[in-house]
């Protein structure tokens, strides 16, 4: 069996059974309860390691005379699809807090619109900031996984790849810009362990962000005492 790699080292963000441990965020803003929306992610962290859990299991894949068992596709490889979807929209929303409370910090006041709702637009925010911007070590993880997931949602020949491989459970994706023939193909390709790690790691730094910016601003939010 192989070592499955887990987010936040499989712990759980807070026990809901000893009370909360979250970072305390503002509970009333144009863009609803911030509080809940991190909270709301947190479940969503459970289980995708759950989820990587029961992919990594049976690996490494016995393979006989070349052949993979007809069914590990199945039980693989939409597990993987579900995973990398669930990553994606975790990282757009928070991608979505910092952007908030980011904006926040620079005008004292929400904005009527979230800068950067996505991970293409954050991409672009860092390319316009350069080292400066929060999340710069992570533009190459960020462009890389942002094209990734775009094949998994739009590309028609992404149907046709094969993930699973006998070593490790692998993310591939054709980048076919709008499916026309005539652009450029371009394939990538992640290991799971690779771009969970990338993710954790992003996820660690929105964690750390998140906490520095509620001590810097205690009169900011309501939720400190979880007055949801």
């Amino acid at each position: 069996m192989s070592t499955a790699p887990q987010i936040n080292n499989g712990k759980r963000p807070f026990d809901p059974y000893n009370g909360l441990t979250m970072v305390a965020l503002p509970s009333n803003t144009p863009f609803g309860n911030l509080l809940v929306a991190k909270m709301a992610i947190e479940p969503r962290i459970d289980y995708i390691n759950l989820k990587l859990a029961s992919i990594y299991k049976p690996f490494p894949i016995i393979v006989h005379g070349g052949i993979i068992p007809t069914l590990l596709p199945q039980l693989i490889d939409i597990p993987v699809e579900e995973v990398v979807y669930l990553i994606r929209v975790t990282t757009d929303n928070l991608i979505c807090l910092w952007s908030v409370l980011s904006d926040f910090s620079k005008s004292g006041k929400y904005e009527s619109k979230i800068r950067s709702d996505s991970i293409w637009k954050l991409c672009e925010d860092i390319k316009r900031n350069g080292a400066t911007h929060d999340f710069y070590a992570f533009l190459d993880w960020l462009l890389k996984f942002n094209d990734v997931t775009n094949a998994y949602k739009h590309s028609f020949a992404q149907l046709q790849l094969q993930m699973v491989s006998h070593r490790e459970p692998m993310v591939r994706a054709l980048c076919w810009k709008q499916n026309d023939t005539c652009n450029p193909q371009d394939f990538k390709h992640f290991n799971l362990t690779e771009l969970v790690t990338g993710f954790d790691a992003f996820y660690q730094k929105t964690n750390a962000w998140l906490t520095a910016w509620s001590s810097a601003n205690p009169d900011n939010h309501q939720s400190k005492k979880y007055n949801l």
